[in-house]
């Protein structure tokens, strides 16, 4: 394996590192793998004062899909990758939300 210190924590060794990223990979309903980044609040800290930068970039993903899915309504090869953009986005904004989720958040 080539080492990539120069990319981890300190106090992590580049083992803990890799098991870390290798958790964000996940497999889609469809087969494909792909790049779980959306999931990742827990490394904003919500509960200790950044919560407004993590919902500063689900909404900035929400506009690009909602953009997107307007723009390319007439391509149906890109205007089916928005629409799984959008299914992964609405399925994280579920499971970091709850039942109490924010409404201005989700994609109709």
């Amino acid at each position: 394996m080539k080492s990539y210190d120069i990319f981890k924590a300190d106090m992590n060794s580049v083992e803990d590192e890799m098991e870390s990223i290798n958790l964000l990979i996940k497999k889609d309903r469809d087969g494909y793998y792909f790049l779980d980044y959306l999931s990742q609040h827990q490394e904003w800290d919500l509960d200790v004062g950044y919560p407004n930068i993590y919902y500063d970039l689900l909404l900035k993903v929400k506009y690009n899909i909602e953009s997107n899915l307007a723009k390319y309504a007439s391509n149906k090869r890109i205007l089916r990758k928005y629409n799984w953009y959008k299914r992964y986005y609405n399925d994280v904004i579920r499971r970091v939300f709850g039942k109490g989720q924010k409404q201005n958040f989700k994609i109709k």
